[in-house]
């Protein structure tokens, strides 16, 4: 489960910028720490914690108010209240879909310190819990070659963590296959020397949601009568035969 974090720091007794930092284990795409923080997570649970700054030896008499936004930050709605002292906010997603947050502090007769109204986001979050949709299509456009083709249309998916990998399913031997980072594309491989495959092609978005799909294929083609061919990834190293004793005259 990823969680992301919010902190800002704010004065109880004047209106202060916010400074937003990120925690590490959330996925971030920001640029920079003037542009809004943008967050991706697969959870629907997540904190937003926050910061006081006080003078030392006292507690914080002000509130702290979290805002939500689902249109960019055009209308606010006002959606949680906590003494400053707690530290933090526990959101709740109720679906997929972004949101957006700021937080403003009141004074102790709880007056807003600053404006909420035509604010930017200070942060966004992008709850996402949908797998990628991996399609896999297996041919043998070529006497006992097994050509794969895959793609996804998720546009979160990240193509280095592309997997693909292909079993004998006689031998359960099963080797993962050495592509190219890519969302779609093709390969070509020899098939075992059983002729019956599977195929497992797998990967993940940006929000850590792992998508998969697997096939089977058998060849049309029987084995060739000859050695099995050593470019195969299946192929097996030839045993050497045993040595005989040399005769004692």
């Amino acid at each position: 489960m990823k969680s992301s974090a919010l902190w800002q720091n704010f004065f109880c007794r004047r209106p202060a910028a916010a400074v937003l930092l990120l925690a590490a284990t959330a996925s971030s795409t920001a640029a920079s720490a003037d542009e809004v923080q943008r967050l991706i997570t697969n959870s629907y649970r997540f904190e937003i914690p926050f910061e006081v700054d006080v003078e030392a030896g006292e507690e914080p008499n002000c509130q702290a108010i979290l805002y939500k936004s689902q249109n960019g930050g055009k209308t606010w709605e006002r959606e949680q209240t906590a003494p400053a002292s707690k530290g933090a906010f526990v959101f709740t997603a109720p679906k997929d879909g972004i949101y957006s947050f700021a937080i403003r502090m009141t004074d102790a007769n709880g007056t807003l310190l600053a404006p909420i109204e035509g604010s930017p986001p200070e942060l966004e979050i992008q709850v996402d819990r949908s797998e990628p949709v991996v399609k896999l299509e297996l041919l043998e456009e070529s006497e006992r070659m097994l050509t794969i083709n895959w793609s996804t249309d998720d546009p979160g998916a990240v193509p280095e963590s592309l997997l693909i990998e292909v079993t004998d399913v006689s031998s359960g031997i099963r080797t993962r296959l050495k592509t190219e980072p890519a969302v779609a594309g093709t390969t070509t491989v020899p098939f075992p020397d059983s002729g019956a495959v599977q195929v497992r092609a797998s990967i993940v978005d940006a929000a850590g949601n792992k998508g998969e799909a697997r096939r089977k294929l058998e060849s049309d083609y029987e084995q060739p009568a000859e050695s099995p061919d050593s470019k195969s990834p299946y192929a097996k190293s030839p045993e050497r035969p045993a040595e005989r004793p040399e005769a004692t005259p």
